[in-house]
């Protein structure tokens, strides 16, 4: 028995679709429901990325995931 799905998201349109068939799923059958998003470093900055970045790509993952949980 499913009781937890993992929705990925990257706030694009595609997305906002995927939560929203995430949450019908999730209510048919009585599952929990927990968003995740990632950001992607490209291997070249991974080893001297900037404070200020780092921080960027948190706000703008904290953004993304408001933005989608308002599907929720």
């Amino acid at each position: 028995m499913i009781s937890k799905i993992l929705v990925a998201t990257d706030g694009s349109s595609n997305a906002i679709r995927g939560a929203e068939k995430a949450l019908e799923f999730a209510k048919a059958i009585k599952a929990e429901v927990m968003l995740v998003y990632v950001a992607y470093v490209p291997i070249m900055y991974r080893s001297d990325i900037s404070d200020n970045l780092k921080e960027s790509f948190v706000e703008d993952g904290k953004r993304i995931l408001q933005d989608t949980e308002q599907v929720f």
